[in-house]
């Protein structure tokens, strides 16, 4: 029963040394990059990742104004569309029904959309 034991550790101890003989044969012929070498690439990836960074922190104002005045034009719609429909239904007969129609329809379909769209292009740019 040992035999059989011993006998396997050598084929695999036997296998193993071939694998790494091959393996040195293989990696003699490729050449290591010099530390100058990989030096220069990490001081370029290095100013990479700074200009990144500082692009981020410069655009950080521009992209905070945008979703503030996207706030601001939410709440400006929707003051405009309470006034524009308490004006509307306040002075209700029959000559300013189609005022009503054409008020409802730019408060309800027009400027919501106009919001989505200003929403939509911003958040395309995050």
């Amino acid at each position: 029963m040992a035999t059989d034991d011993q006998n396997e550790e050598r084929l695999v101890a036997d296998w193993l040394r071939r694998a790494a003989h091959q393996e040195s044969l293989e990696a003699r012929g490729r050449r290591l990059p010099s530390a100058g070498h990989l030096w220069w690439k990490a001081q370029i990836i290095r100013k990479l990742v700074e200009r990144d960074r500082m692009a981020e922190r410069a655009t950080r104002p521009a992209r905070w104004s945008q979703w503030a005045g996207l706030g601001l034009a939410c709440v400006l719609m929707t003051l405009f569309a309470a006034w524009l429909g308490y004006g509307l239904f306040s002075q209700l007969d029959a000559e300013t029904l189609p005022r009503l129609v054409v008020g409802l329809f730019v408060a309800g379909t027009v400027l919501p959309l106009v919001g989505f769209a200003v929403f939509w292009t911003m958040w395309r740019d995050v």
